[in-house]
């Protein structure tokens, strides 16, 4: 299972981005969708507001009001026409079902690379699963490219990271680790501060102390050093 722990690894990565491209899509096809009811309702509702009677007759019943009858019905009526004309211009519902068929390709792309995870947690041969990951990672990337079609914004990828960002953490954390192992690339060494040198000289000695007085032995003295 350890030779097989990159490839574990890079299934696992490519769920989660996949999840978070799906979250991605849903949010922008909610926010969209929001949007799309609000504009909507309101050209419906100030459509009925201008042909109603009920209006005309407030305006005639109060006389203070009466002579601004016009102006609110053509103020009316012309914001009815501009939310008509935004929802025909920009195609809400049209985009709101293409974010929504990217985020369904996404969540068959992670589906299908938690499958993978099993089976080669199961014992089937990396050389299997490797070929059937090539062709979902080329899914991912063609899915990538028709996401283009129906772009998100800033404010959705930062909620879709957010969502996925302890086990994208993870991840990226343990795949760092395996490429700095693998091209045999060491951290570079911590700066300490002044504060942090003393109190490792403080341990050091107390330490030293400890051994003398027979409190622990050699074993455990050169362990504790070590790791100071």
């Amino acid at each position: 299972m350890e030779k097989n722990k990159y490839l574990l690894l890079e299934l696992a990565n490519l769920e989660v981005d996949s999840k978070i491209g799906k979250d991605r899509h849903f949010i922008a096809a909610d926010r969209k969708n929001a949007a799309r009811i609000k504009l909507g309702l309101f050209s419906v509702i100030g459509t009925a507001i201008i042909a109603s009677k009920a209006i005309k007759e407030v305006f005639q019943a109060v006389p203070y009001i009466s002579t601004y009858e016009a102006l609110f019905i053509s103020v009316v009526s012309l914001l009815v026409g501009v939310s008509t004309a935004i929802l025909g211009f920009l195609g809400l519902e049209k985009q709101v079902s293409q974010h929504r068929l990217v985020g369904n390709m996404y969540i068959e792309v992670a589906r299908k690379s938690r499958r993978l995870i099993n089976r080669l947690q199961e014992g089937e041969p990396s050389d299997e699963v490797k070929k059937e990951f090539n062709s979902i990672l080329a899914d991912y990337l063609s899915i990538n490219k028709e996401g283009e079609s129906c772009p998100t914004s800033k404010k959705d990828s930062i909620k879709s990271l957010n969502q996925n960002k302890t086990s994208r953490a993870k991840i990226k954390g343990e795949m760092k680790k395996q490429d700095e192992t693998a091209l045999n690339i060491s951290a570079p060494p911590k700066k300490r501060t002044l504060r942090e040198l003393i109190k490792r000289g403080i341990k050091i000695r107390l330490a030293k102390l400890s051994y003398k007085v027979r409190l622990i032995s050699e074993d455990d003295f050169d362990s504790y050093t070590k790791n100071l």
